[in-house]
């Protein structure tokens, strides 16, 4: 047995806490590596990797199993050269620690770009045994610094000013472009404040004038001046926007400014060419209207006695001696036209007047006209019309008619044998409207394919020698495919040397009413044949004289005047049914003639100095109706028709005029108007009327008293107004009563209108209002007791009229 007081032990005890410790870090530095936002990696001193974080996966795609034992080249881009790789590790194995971007490659192949910090682990020997690099993602924030220096060099390249202010408005940045539209240097433009870009006095501080739009809209754009550093300023266009900037308490200005100086210079001399351009125009327009003028004013004389003399009983040589010279009017008169229709479609000024038409007359006149010319070459003219039967339309038949009837002349002017033929062919396309195709063939000389666009240009032919051969100006054609072209088709030609040619063109129409236009036609064509009392006013003797004739030969009274002025001494005497008035006349123009006659119809004051007594004979003339005055002028401009319609004229004739003319000018004649609704109740002359009647009913002395003592007449005067008044007032009460017994309402108006004006021109205001109570209840066709309205009109101006 073993005696337990010979016994002894070794007890060791080893403090193992700061082993603990160390574990315990070490398990901290590992869970910091593997929860770690960036990418760690740690390899031997030569580069093979031992270890990778969980970041690392996530920043390139490959796992820790996938990369351990291989080196990082895997990763390179190869957009760095050997030398940024070189000074890397030259760096790290060197003990330092080497920091930079760099731009790597994932797994899936795409390009990032990572900040990385790598440096080396020492051993306790300071041995390097491990190198450790930690890795960012800054792909994002290099592309904004990408796109940053993009627009940076954008700016500092621009031609235009860019400009940066802080919140003080004073400039934080300020592009090359800036700094030199306003005589800077860079360095100088820096902390200046904006107002000096937009006042002529650096010194003094101003209210830049966009910085109040900008606070409240948050922009602005528009045109501003400018000022240089020298006090020289320019138009610029200025747009400026307000930065609101994310984390920051104040805001940024960013302000864009383009030097407009060369577009402004641009502008003004557009303007300048324009208003140069304009001058010209109308000095053209001018130029024309006069040549027109000069030229049509003989030759209304010349044709209008050719036209007489051809009528009258003379040798057969001389009838063929009148021809020539009514053909080589007519061709000049044409020539004149066709420059004046160049000009107005060159001017945009050309317009279609629509109106309802035959086309088989159309087409028959056409025949007519050139029968003749065919004729005397012996050749055949055919006209003919295929589709629909209906030939009834809306268009402007004027201008149809000038197009074949300068291709038809055309096809008889360079046909020497054989036949022209006219030709439509009518599609409907449905109830209201059709198209028309319009040809014109002819079995003539024909036409190169070369040729086929020139001839259609203006002032050009198809060979030069043709002017001189067949004559011709060149301009018809053109004219032609232009007003083609204005109703809406097409001009085609197809033709070749020694084959003849074919014109056509197709158009569209509307169908109108046959049967109401033709019931209006035959009424007008029924005015016509009686006799009218017509007033010719004219300043040149040879045109008074051969209108007079006409008229005359035409079965009409003829009164002549010289000038406006005696037209309406004339008016005063005499009554008409139609006035015949030339434009331009001495003394008194057709115009201001026009504009009284029209003033004194709607009672409104006269312009001009015109006697009174003038005017209300006028006035008692007219008797409240309307006078039809038709223009005569040698101006045929479309500005001219334009002026003389907007002064009242109802129609408008061109000069030279021929006898058809003229009965086509007084076939649409009446010999009374009613007028359009809403007249004016002002008397002539701006006269104010007062009533003059008393309880026993008008006072004849009172009437002679107003109209001395408002038109300041004489008595003799004052007693030849009364009684030309007297007169009116018994046709128009007869006249009004016969109306309210057959009850005819547009009579009743009109009968009472008449009546309403006499009598206010007399003073007679009670009883004037009676007879516009009636007028507007049957205007109104309301209904009304108007035989007791009649019977107290009658009896208040029955002592006057007994």
């Amino acid at each position: 047995m073993i005696n337990e007081k010979d016994c002894s032990g070794l007890v060791l005890v080893t403090d193992l806490r700061p082993l603990k410790k160390r574990e315990n870090e070490l398990a901290l530095f590992r869970r910091a590596f593997e929860y770690s936002g960036n990418a760690i990696v740690i390899t031997d001193n030569e580069g093979v990797v031992e270890y990778v974080n969980p970041g690392f996966f996530r920043l390139t795609g490959y796992s820790a199993a996938e990369v351990k034992g291989h080196t990082l080249r895997l990763l390179k881009s190869g957009l760095h050269d050997s030398d940024f790789y070189r000074l890397l590790w030259t760096t790290i194995k060197e003990g330092g620690t080497w920091r930079g971007r760099i731009v790597n490659r994932r797994k899936d192949g795409s390009h990032y770009w990572e900040t990385m910090s790598v440096g080396p682990i020492f051993d306790n020997e300071d041995t390097i045994t491990h190198f450790i690099a930690v890795k960012s993602d800054i792909s994002e924030p290099v592309a904004m610094e990408k796109e940053l220096s993009r627009f940076r060099q954008a700016v500092d390249q621009s031609a235009d000013g860019f400009l940066l202010t802080d919140d003080r408005w004073r400039v934080n940045y300020a592009n090359p472009a800036w700094a030199r539209m306003h005589g800077y240097s860079n360095d100088e433009m820096e902390n200046l404040p904006l107002y000096v870009f937009f006042s002529p006095l650096r010194d003094k501080e101003i209210a830049v004038p966009f910085i109040k739009e900008v606070y409240e809209r948050n922009s602005f754009s528009g045109e501003l001046t400018q000022w240089r550093q020298d006090g020289t300023h320019f138009p610029c266009l200025v747009t400026a926007t307000r930065i609101s900037l994310e984390g920051e308490s104040h805001d940024e200005f960013m302000i864009f400014s383009k030097d407009i100086s060369d577009q402004m210079d641009n502008l003004r001399q557009l303007q300048e060419a324009k208003e140069q351009a304009l001058v010209a125009s109308r000095a053209k327009s001018a130029f024309l209207a006069n040549m027109s003028h000069e030229i049509r004013t003989p030759m209304n004389a010349i044709m209008g006695m050719a036209y007489l003399l051809r009528d009258s009983d003379m040798a057969s040589q001389q009838h063929h001696q009148l021809d020539l010279i009514l053909n080589a009017s007519e061709s000049l008169i044409e020539l004149v036209n066709n420059i004046l229709d160049y000009s107005k479609i060159e001017a945009g000024k050309l317009d279609l007047e629509i109106r309802p038409f035959d086309l088989g007359e159309v087409l028959a006149d056409i025949a007519g006209i050139l029968e003749t010319s065919a004729v005397d070459k012996g050749l055949e003219l055919i006209s003919t019309i295929n589709g629909d039967t209906n030939l009834f339309f809306k268009g402007d038949a004027l201008r149809i008619r000038q197009v074949i009837l300068n291709l038809a002349g055309n096809a008889i002017k360079f046909t020497k044998q054989g036949e022209v033929e006219i030709s439509v062919e009518l599609q409907r396309v449905d109830e209201r409207s059709c198209e028309a195709m319009f040809k014109v063939r002819d079995t003539g000389i024909g036409i190169d394919k070369e040729h086929h666009e020139l001839i259609f240009e203006s002032f050009a032919q198809a060979d030069v020698s043709m002017t001189r051969k067949f004559g011709g100006t060149g301009l018809g054609l053109g004219i032609s495919k232009q007003l083609v072209e204005l109703m809406g088709g097409e001009i085609q030609l197809e033709s070749s040397p020694g084959e003849g040619s074919l014109f056509s063109f197709t158009i569209p129409l509307e169908y109108t009413d046959s049967t109401a236009d033709r019931k209006t036609d035959l009424q007008e064509d029924l005015s016509s044949l009686s006799s009218l009392d017509i007033l010719l006013v004219e300043d040149n003797s040879a045109n008074r004289q051969l209108a007079t004739m006409l008229l005359d030969k035409q079965g009409h009274n003829v009164t002549t005047a010289h000038n406006g002025l005696k037209a309406l001494e004339s008016l005063a005497e005499n009554k008409f049914d139609v006035i015949f008035m030339d434009m331009q006349m001495p003394v008194m123009d057709g115009l201001t003639a026009t504009r009284i006659i029209r003033q004194i119809e709607e009672r409104q004051s006269v312009n001009g100095k015109i006697p009174v007594n003038l005017c209300l004979k006028i006035s008692a003339r007219l008797a409240g109706g309307h006078l039809r005055i038709i223009a005569m002028t040698a101006n045929a401009l479309a500005e001219d028709r334009e002026r003389c319609f907007s002064e009242g004229v109802d129609d408008y004739l061109t000069k030279p005029y021929n006898p058809d003319m003229l009965s086509n000018a007084l076939r649409f004649c009446s010999e009374t108007r009613n007028h359009e609704s809403g007249l004016k109740e002002d008397s002539v002359c701006a006269t104010t009327s007062i009533n003059v009647a008393d309880n026993t009913g008008v006072s004849g002395a009172g009437i002679l008293d107003f109209l001395k003592q408002e038109y300041e007449l004489d008595q003799e005067s004052a007693q030849e107004i009364l009684e030309m008044y007297c007169l009116s007032l018994r046709k128009g009460l007869a006249e009004l009563k016969l109306a309210i017994g057959s009850d005819e309402r547009s009579e009743m108006e009109s009968h009472a209108h008449s009546v309403k004006g006499a009598l206010l021109n007399i003073g007679l205001a009670e009883q004037a209002e009676i007879a516009k109570r009636m007028e507007f209840s049957a205007r109104k066709n309301e209904a009304c007791d108007y035989p007791q309205l009649f019977k107290q009109l009658s009896d208040g101006v029955a002592v006057l009229l007994d």
